[in-house]
């Protein structure tokens, strides 16, 4: 038998929860031979005392929380980090960060066991979360925001995002007015929000210069960059999702004997890995991971995270880095 809370050790004990809660304190008021009993009894039966809610209740708790789903998928390149910059918000504020994986948790309340660790307030990072996991947040009286990516079917949590239409719009445009007039895109617009809304800027870039996306017809896989350069007329240009997607293309272009960027102009989307940017004199957009970052803490600190009725939305600009992966596109093109 497990025990892991106090109204079932008390009822298991046949006491008060109130004596069961002074004998694991050290309390006053209870008996050395019942003290004894319930010490020994909660080690028999594998229940800890939740310190965490504990200092919650007393108003005390400086906990916040993030929130994760599936670590191992995490990159080391975006969210290592994403997360350096919410640690670091954290504990320049006095308060204690708790990273928690949904997915060693599936069986549980998250809301209820982020609660018990003392949070209050939750910044959800990343995508792929079940819906089971939104819901137990939503019941929960803990302010919540999430970061960088969206969860659409849950529209009134709280969210703080780049603007990604805006910058994906702003790079497109950039090729264009170097001359490009067949782009093509890489990247998954239905793995995450973020891309999703990149996705719609780069179509509107292209809308409002006259033009259409090349290779709109080539499957998205883990093949996608090799797939666009086969396409014909090839594109003289890509523009991809994230900086990861930015690599792979130029990687294809290499192993088919093209130049960067006489040949093929490639730009990305984030500029946090410097080693990866620099190597590749990759055009990119720069996201603000600190101003994403400060934009959530400063919500789950303030009273108006519990407050407010409705759905917090927080933009945070982007901005245009152009290197040398971008240029004119070539006279002659296959």
């Amino acid at each position: 038998m497990k025990i892991t809370n106090l109204v079932g050790l008390a009822n298991y004990l046949g006491l008060d929860k109130s004596t069961v809660s002074r004998a694991l304190g050290g309390k006053p008021g209870v008996s050395t031979q019942t003290r004894e009993r319930v010490v020994q009894t909660a080690r028999q039966v594998g229940y800890v005392p939740n310190i965490h809610g504990q200092r919650l209740r007393s108003g005390k708790s400086r906990t916040l929380a993030l929130l994760v789903c599936g670590l191992k998928l995490f990159t080391a390149r975006f969210h290592g980090p994403l997360t350096l910059e919410v640690l670091s918000a954290v504990a320049s504020r006095g308060y204690d960060l708790s990273v928690v994986d949904a997915v060693q948790h599936a069986e549980e309340d998250i809301g209820h066991l982020l609660s018990q660790k003392g949070a209050i307030g939750v910044i959800v990072m990343g995508g792929a979360y079940p819906a089971g996991v939104f819901y137990a947040l939503r019941r929960s009286s803990l302010p919540i925001i999430q970061l960088d990516v969206q969860a659409n079917e849950f529209p009134d949590l709280a969210c703080v995002a780049s603007e990604n239409f805006e910058g994906i719009y702003r790079v497109t445009r950039h090729l264009i007015d170097l001359g490009h007039r067949r782009l093509a895109c890489v990247g998954d617009p239905a793995r995450l929000s973020c891309y999703r809304e990149r996705y719609r800027g780069f179509q509107k870039a292209l809308t409002d210069a006259g033009l259409e996306e090349i290779g709109e017809a080539v499957t998205r896989h883990e093949a996608h960059a090799a797939g666009l350069l086969c396409v014909r007329p090839r594109p003289t240009a890509i523009v991809s999702l994230s900086d990861t997607h930015a690599e792979q293309v130029v990687i294809a272009a290499r192993e088919r004997g093209l130049a960067i960027p006489r040949d093929l102009s490639v730009t990305g989307f984030d500029d946090i890995d410097k080693t990866l940017v620099s190597s590749l004199s990759l055009t990119t957009v720069r996201v603000d991971l600190s101003g994403l970052v400060e934009r959530a803490v400063d919500f789950l600190l303030s009273p108006v995270s519990t407050a407010s009725s409705s759905r917090v939305e927080f933009r945070v600009e982007t901005e245009l880095i152009v290197r040398t992966s971008s240029g004119p596109p070539p006279q002659v093109t296959g």
